[in-house]
């Protein structure tokens, strides 16, 4: 069965809300924030997904973004190293909890690497080098997982916090993507749904099957995608939108 991992949002969202790197910042409404993430976990078990929530911690603003300390594969998890200092106290806060699941490995400085930038698709691991992760911390990845038969591709990302936000996997052969915010040479043997430029942000999404959830702001993609055969449930995560995060950001996705 597929289990999601998700964490309560924090009271304290705002806090970092200044360290943003590609938008200006907005206020978080923290209850509204709490009212949407209900949702989300509702939209995840539509999906099919047994789904775990982690208490909030206020001293980790922005520990909801649950996707960027730890990586799940198979066979073991990997902590992470967050670029931002804010962010390195996620890592041990949620350590004994991937301990119960898996093996543990972990990025260590000066190598940086965040979940968000780490697409999987089959046994392939497609890692964005971003403003968050750099060569060293995708160099002691790559030493983890090839050695239990992932294949590791780079994807130079740009204009955007992680490859995440730029591209998620419909299938195993369909992305939806916003190809201004990434090299999109890697993935040029997929099929590939392009977000419109007024939503780009759009691509960004959880799906399983022939069913994904989408933010419902994001009209114009909706419909590309149904007009594919998916069907699309949504959901507002308008209060995250605003701290640079998506879908995938507020969950860990394993088997």
């Amino acid at each position: 069965m597929m289990h999601a991992l998700t964490l309560t949002p924090s009271r304290t969202m705002n806090e970092t809300n200044d360290e943003l790197a590609f938008m200006s910042p907005q206020q978080i409404d923290t209850h509204r924030a709490l009212q949407q993430h209900l949702i989300y976990r509702q939209r995840l078990e539509d999906l099919g997904f047994d789904v775990s929530c982690l208490p909030p911690n206020d001293e980790l603003p922005d520990s909801v973004f649950i996707e960027d300390p730890v990586v799940i594969l198979d066979e073991l998890a990997i902590l992470t190293m967050p670029l931002s200092a804010s962010r390195k106290g996620e890592v041990s806060h949620l350590e004994p909890s991937i301990a119960a699941l898996r093996p543990l490995e972990r990025i260590m400085a000066p190598g940086t690497l965040e979940g968000g930038d780490v697409l999987r698709i089959g046994r392939a691991l497609y890692v964005g080098l971003s403003g968050q992760t750099n060569q060293e911390g995708l160099s002691q990845f790559k030493g983890y997982v090839e050695q239990l038969g992932y294949t590791v591709i780079p994807v130079h990302t740009h204009g955007a916090l992680h490859l995440k936000t730029a591209v998620t996997a419909l299938n195993a052969s369909t992305l939806l993507m916003n190809p201004d915010w990434i090299d999109p040479t890697p993935f040029a043997h997929f099929d590939k749904i392009v977000v419109p430029e007024s939503e780009p942000f759009g691509a960004n999404v959880i799906a399983r099957g022939n069913r994904l959830i989408m933010h419902e702001g994001f009209v114009q993609t909706r419909q590309l995608v149904e007009a594919r055969g998916f069907e699309v449930l949504t959901l507002d995560i308008s209060e995250f939108l605003k701290g640079e995060a998506g879908l995938t950001c507020m969950s860990v996705l394993f088997d």
